[in-house]
Parts: C-alpha cells; sequence; structure tokens
C-alpha cells in the first residue's frame, strides 16, 4: 500500500541499502526524493519518470549502475537531478534537456522552483 498524497520524502545518511522500489511511482503527488549518502544501489527505476510532480531528485554518493533513464524527462517539473558519484554509464538522455528552462542573460525562467 503506497500513500498517493506523501509529496516529500526525504531519507538522507539512513544506511538504507537495496534497490530503489520502481512501485514508488504509484506516489503520484511526490515532488521531491532524496535518498542521498545511503548504501543503495542498482539501476535507476524508469518508473520515476511518470511522477509528472517530480521536481527534485537526488540520489547522489551511492552506486547507482546503468544509464540514466531517460524517461526522467518526462518529469514536467524537475529542476534539480543530483546523480554525483555514482557508477552510471553512457550519455546524458536527450529527453532531459527537455528541463533545462529557458537560460539568457543570467536570468532564469521556466520552472517553478527557481
Amino acid at each position: 500500500m503506497y500513500v498517493k498524497t506523501l509529496e516529500n520524502l526525504v531519507l538522507d545518511f539512513n544506511y538504507l541499502s537495496g534497490l530503489i522500489p520502481a512501485n514508488l511511482s504509484n506516489c503520484t503527488n511526490l515532488n521531491w526524493i532524496s535518498l542521498s549518502n545511503n548504501k543503495l544501489g542498482g539501476e535507476i527505476p524508469a518508473a520515476l519518470g511518470g511522477l509528472s510532480n517530480l521536481a527534485i531528485l537526488k540520489l547522489g554518493k551511492k552506486s547507482f549502475s546503468g544509464r540514466i533513464p531517460p524517461e526522467l524527462g518526462d518529469c514536467k517539473s524537475l529542476v534539480w537531478l543530483d546523480l554525483n558519484t555514482n557508477q552510471l554509464s553512457g550519455t546524458i538522455p536527450p529527453n532531459l534537456f527537455k528541463q533545462s528552462g529557458y537560460i539568457a542573460a543570467a536570468y532564469l525562467t521556466g520552472k517553478p522552483y527557481l
């Protein structure tokens, strides 16, 4: 059973291990997922791309492997993606460039969290 009204999931520095469950995407109101500095690993679930309200995804300082899921480009509200210090391979998916907003003369627009 999942809490569909859950908006923020911040579990940094908790020694969590294993995989991120793909069915976390059932929490459709999530706008902030932060799981940094744990012992999580494996691939980043492509299903997270179905979270249209997701604005912040912090998965740094773990052992994620594989590619960056191009489905993350479907997160229409995404403004902060932290994947530092992982073992990811491949290129940055072109779909993620849809999330860059508008950059002009040191002025950023287009995203509510900016």
